[in-house]
Formats: structure tokens, sequence, C-alpha cells
């Protein structure tokens, strides 16, 4: 959590969700299982906030939760602001309830003054939720105190990108797709731990719907399918920590 924070494509951090779990060789290094595990002991050997996520061998155990303390923030902070969302997790992580989603999206929903930017691995169950999901399943949720906004009425929310993260072209071609297929306001990829070259060329200018001939225009869009979608930035670097993996210049430049 950090109203102000040294990642530069974003004003603050906030992080509504603890634990996670590793999914592909991106994570090997992760810089928020690093930072969990030295958080995990509190003063004088106690259980520390990140005890119940961090196993005894200094790694994700598997277990999320949502941190009721944090969940509000969002709503104090009167100045817009861009926020990178659950920097420390996955939106989008299996172990997390559907309700607990809503809850996020309801508070992103009561802050239209800012702009977040959610990030995840879980590509396909973005999609589902996100397609899913409607303003409606939001409203039993805007009561929280001083918010003093009005929720956002739209779907998907104006003021949310939503995002994901890859390592390689593998990761990429399983990802990217996915997120194509995604309602966002933008759409963005977060080429970080950036472990191999990456080829977007396959991801610009073409649409995702299941009609294998509506890529190549010889047939009639599926209804609600948008005849380009784009992505609207792309986020690049190394890896940081101990025994990073090399990254070279020229698979940035490219």
């Amino acid at each position: 959590m950090g109203a102000k924070t040294e990642i530069s494509w974003c004003d603050s951090t906030w992080s509504a969700v603890r634990g996670c779990s590793r999914v592909s060789s991106g994570c090997a290094h992760c810089y928020a299982e690093r930072m969990a595990a030295r958080f995990a002991t509190g003063p004088m050997e106690r259980p520390g906030p990140y005890s119940r996520v961090i196993g005894l061998n200094g790694r994700w155990n598997g277990h999320v939760e949502l941190i009721e303390a944090q969940l509000e923030i969002p709503l104090h902070w009167r100045k817009p602001r861009r926020i990178f969302v659950n920097s420390m997790a996955d939106t989008f992580h299996e172990k997390l309830a559907d309700e607990s989603i809503e809850r996020i999206f309801a508070v992103m929903a009561l802050c239209p003054q800012h702009t977040f930017l959610c990030l995840s691995k879980r590509a396909g169950r973005m999609r589902d939720w996100v397609s899913g999901q409607n303003y409606r399943s939001l409203s039993r949720f805007f009561t929280f105190p001083k918010s003093g906004y009005c929720p956002d009425t739209t779907w998907p929310l104006p003021n949310v990108w939503l995002g994901v993260s890859v390592e390689d072209q593998a990761t990429a071609d399983e990802r990217i797709p996915l997120l194509l297929q995604t309602p966002a306001a933008r759409r963005w990829v977060s080429a970080e731990p950036l472990l191999g070259p990456l080829d977007f060329d396959g991801f610009l200018g073409r649409c995702w719907c299941s009609q294998p001939q509506c890529h190549d225009g010889s047939t009639a869009h599926e209804p609600g399918c948008p005849p380009t979608e784009k992505l609207d930035l792309i986020v690049a670097g190394g890896e940081s920590g101990p025994g990073a993996r090399p990254c070279r210049v020229e698979w940035i430049r490219s």
C-alpha cells in the first residue's frame, strides 16, 4: 500500500488483497512474494500481516484474502490519481471469492476521479468475470461511508484499465488474446519481468471473437464484437532483486 510509489506509470498503489501463488516462470523471483516474506513475522517473532499467506519456506502458500481495513482507502484520496490495484496480489486469483472482487470494483465505481490499473496473470478468469458482471451486481456494495461521490453507472467501468502480465512469447500468446476478449475501457500489458523477445504484431488491429473467418474480414463479426480490439499501453522492464535473470536492451527496444 502506498499513497506514493516509485513505479513510474502510476501515482499510488492500493493492495486490498493479500496472498497469491506461482503460475509461470515470471513468478520465480516475485518481488511481492519476497516483500511479503519480510512482513510475515513481526516484532518479537510474532505473526506479521502476511503470516497467513506465506509458508515456512518463504513462498506463497496459496491462501488469498481480502483485507477489510484496506478496502476503503481510495475513497479518502480526493485528488485524482492513477492507482495500481493489488500490486501485492492478483485481483483475479482463483482463490479470491467473486464477492470480494465485486467489492473491489464497487470501490472503483465510487471513485470516478481516479484511474485504476488492474493487472493479472489469470486472464481467463478476468475475461469471464468482467464479461459476466454489470452495474447492478455492484450496487449492493454502494454503502461505503464518506465517499462523497456518486458511483459510475456504466459497464465496463470507464476509469478501470485491465491488463495482463507476460514474460515471454508463450505467455503473451496465451494471455493477450484473452485480454482482447475482455470488456475494458483500456487494455494494457506489463512485459515485466521481460525474459525474452516479444512480437506484438499478431495482437494489433484484429478482433478475437470465436469466428475464425472474422479475423481476416471474410465474414461478419459476432454480435457485440468490435472489428478491432487493441492494446492501449505496454510497460516493459527487467527483473529485479537477488538472482535477477538478464533482460536484453534489444528486447525492450523492439
